[in-house]
Parts: C-alpha cells; sequence; structure tokens
C-alpha cells in the first residue's frame, strides 16, 4: 500500500514506476481539475526532479458510476457500510484497509 503526500512524480520515482494510469469518472466531470494535475506532474517532474515525465493514461469509467468518488466511498467505510457495489471484489478489502 503506498499512501503519497505531496508530489505523485516524486514517489513514482522513488518507486521506479514507469506507467501511471489515473481514474476519472468522465472528462466534463473531472477533466478540468485532472488536466491540471497532469500539467504539474509532467512541468514539475521536468523543473524541480529535472527528470523526463512519466506517462500517464487516464481510464473514465462507466457512466453508471459517475456518481462514485472516493468522498463516497470512505464515508461508507466510516458508516461501517459494505462497498462492494461500489468497487470490483477484488479490491474491496485493499480500498476497505487504505481508508480505515
Amino acid at each position: 500500500k503506498i499512501l503519497v503526500n505531496g508530489h505523485i512524480w516524486r514517489a513514482a520515482y522513488a518507486n521506479n514506476v514507469t506507467l501511471m494510469f489515473r481514474g476519472i469518472r468522465s472528462w466534463k466531470g473531472d477533466g478540468n481539475d485532472e488536466l491540471q494535475l497532469y500539467f504539474l506532474n509532467t512541468v514539475g517532474s521536468m523543473i524541480l526532479g529535472f527528470r523526463i515525465p512519466i506517462h500517464t493514461i487516464f481510464l473514465q469509467s462507466s457512466p453508471e458510476f459517475e456518481n462514485v468518488s472516493s468522498t463516497l466511498i470512505r464515508s461508507e467505510i466510516k458508516a461501517g457500510h459494505d462497498i462492494s457495489h461500489l468497487v470490483p471484489s477484488s479490491c474491496v478489502k485493499l480500498v476497505t484497509e487504505a481508508y480505515s
């Protein structure tokens, strides 16, 4: 489990990451914020780290999951509710541990 405070590109380089994936609900809803973060990670790694930026692939969710956010998932976990309807069954334990 890796939780990152600060610049994600620093943690990525420290862990020998060569490709990053970012999940977004929709380009209409999250696109602007994600593109700003992408820009900061690209420019930051070049200017502050003197590194070639790590390639990022964006994965957009299916429309039926556009309402699912990390805030919603954290709140469900905090309330002790099952989150299997919000995340894939293979991820329930890891997500619950990460947000507990």
